[in-house]
């Protein structure tokens, strides 16, 4: 059973996710983070067909309503490849560090039970004032190689005055993501895993 991440339309009824188990009802709707191994994104450029990146998932693992996933990804030309550790629970999203890097806190991308409009400190590190700040928005279309999505978007603000968007969309993931540089990558393909 999947923990169905209707985190992210904690605004529309009947898909909230609370620290309390997830219903059944809720656990049948879009997965915006999904983890199942061979799952495979590749993402492009934004108004180009120049690949920017993939991702796959490489390692998953459901223990009750907590599915842990390791995430490869590759860069264009194959300059890098690193691995992205992430933990789904009833609390959200959490990234929890890079390759054998560990952050110091994890990561809490999305917030269970986050409304449109709320905001959450982020982790990362233990610094007060917290160095990232998230935020979730309503949802809204998406136009991509991949297809057009309704996604919600998550904007992550740093205390250096950076700032990013990202769009997730239901059984898909991430489908956009702007950077504070006014450039974005958009989905090219998705190929779900089994």
């Amino acid at each position: 059973m999947r923990f169905a991440f209707a985190v992210l339309l904690a605004f529309v009824p009947a898909a909230l996710a609370t620290a309390a188990p997830v219903p059944k009802a809720v656990k049948k709707k879009g997965d915006y983070f999904p983890t199942a191994v061979g799952t495979k994104w590749e993402y492009v450029q934004e108004g180009t067909d120049t690949l920017d990146h993939t991702r796959e998932v490489t390692e998953s693992d459901e223990k009750g309503e907590v599915r842990t996933a390791t995430f490869k990804w590759t860069s264009h030309a194959n300059a890098y490849t690193k691995g992205s550790r992430y933990r789904i629970d009833a609390g959200g999203v959490w990234r929890l560090g890079w390759d054998d890097h560990t952050f110091d806190e994890p990561n809490l991308m999305v917030m269970a039970g986050a409304k449109a409009g709320e905001s959450w400190d982020a982790g990362i590190t233990r610094k007060k004032p917290p160095e990232f700040v998230n935020e979730l928005g309503a949802e809204e279309e998406i136009t991509t190689p991949a297809g057009k999505f309704r996604a919600v978007s998550v904007t992550v603000t740093q205390a250096t005055g950076g700032v990013d968007t990202y769009w997730y969309a239901p059984d898909v993931g991430m489908v956009r993501w702007k950077f504070g540089t006014g450039k974005a990558i958009v989905l090219g393909s998705f190929t779900p895993g089994k």
